[in-house]
């Protein structure tokens, strides 16, 4: 049995505090707060801008993890989820 936490965070406020499938969504400023070791991005249309935003925030012991791969990622043969 193992025991995971999970978080979900969104830009968009309205969502905030509310629940999706029993765990809430709280504010991107709340990672550095959630005591989460990965984040996982999950939208394909922003999924370059969040990591680039999260990379910048250098947020220490936590992992950034891509899902989708970019074309030019494809092109390079360098994705690394």
């Amino acid at each position: 049995d193992i025991n995971r936490k999970f978080v979900f965070f969104d830009s968009n406020e309205k969502k905030w505090g509310k629940d999706y499938h029993g765990y809430k969504i709280l504010s991107p400023k709340q990672i550095t707060h959630a005591q989460t070791r990965r984040v996982i991005i999950s939208s394909i249309a922003y999924q370059d801008e969040i990591y680039d935003e999260l990379i910048k925030k250098d947020i220490k012991g936590v992992c950034v993890l891509k899902l989708y791969e970019t074309e030019l990622e494809k092109q390079l043969g360098v994705f690394i989820p």
